[in-house]
């Protein structure tokens, strides 16, 4: 992956996770010492203009970063004269052969030179970085937030990865409170939630999951009988769909929901 050309051609835009998913690139990819210690050098450099308060539309310009073997641009135009005296403009030629992607801040009129990009064109081109490492630099930076709840919800439910199978076998990549916080959000299997009830919130699991007859009755002591047979998402909530089983059971623990 062209790690540099990524840096300079969008490093403006680059989010914080994105940069340290390059990193990460870097330290995983095959790449020569001196080509990393470039990168790393420029990551710096954009970082601390970033830091400074100097996000898109700021009002540093990007191209005051020095950039190796990149002619920055400026806004004044350099003048040359010919054999025959005759004033020539360098402005038009630094325009075309100016970094792509990059804006240079020309107030003139001029046509800018990049265009508003999806984030996640950057985020696809890592070939070495596998789903759970973006995963993993997502949840630090949503951890940070102080949304953090609603974000981490929201993420899990646009999420195309992050689904049962995914969580069993990335287990250990998430906070208690984000397993629970999952249980609202995904339709976990009464398999899952046998294997995993010991540290699962029960309240969650009762209010959000749906299960058998056969595993309420089971779990009976921990799962709250009110919130699972009024507020639960079990079709055998309402009485008329219970089995004869669950009814009689319901009847010996003096439960008349």
């Amino acid at each position: 992956m062209d790690v540099l050309g990524i840096l300079r051609e969008n490093g403006k835009d680059l989010l914080p996770e994105e940069m340290d998913l390059l990193r990460t690139e870097l330290d995983t990819g095959e790449y020569e010492a001196e080509y990393i210690a470039e990168c790393r050098k420029l990551i710096s450099e954009l970082t601390n203009w970033a830091g400074k308060g100097m996000t898109r539309g700021g009002s540093l310009r990007f191209n005051e970063i020095h950039i190796p073997e990149e002619r920055n641009s400026d806004n004044s135009e350099e003048k040359t004269s010919d054999d025959s005296g005759t004033e020539t403009s360098d402005a038009s030629e630094e325009k075309t052969s100016g970094s792509p992607g990059v804006n240079t801040g020309d107030s003139s009129g001029g046509k800018a030179a990049d265009t508003p990009r999806e984030k996640t064109s950057v985020i696809q081109s890592f070939s070495n970085i596998s789903d759970e490492e973006i995963i993993a630099v997502d949840l630090e930076r949503m951890r940070r937030d102080r949304e953090y709840r609603s974000l981490f919800k929201k993420y899990v439910r646009e999420s195309k990865v992050i689904n049962e199978d995914f969580v069993v076998a990335h287990f250990t990549l998430f906070k208690d409170v984000e397993l629970n916080a999952m249980l609202a959000c995904i339709p976990f299997s009464e398999e899952f939630l046998e294997h995993y009830f010991s540290v699962l919130d029960p309240k969650a699991i009762a209010l959000h999951q749906r299960f058998s007859e056969n595993f309420f009755i089971k779990h009976f002591s921990e799962l709250d009988a009110a919130t699972v047979l009024t507020r639960g998402v079990n079709p055998w909530r309402i009485k008329t769909l219970r089995s004869k089983m669950l009814s009689n059971f319901l009847r010996i623990k003096g439960v008349k929901v």
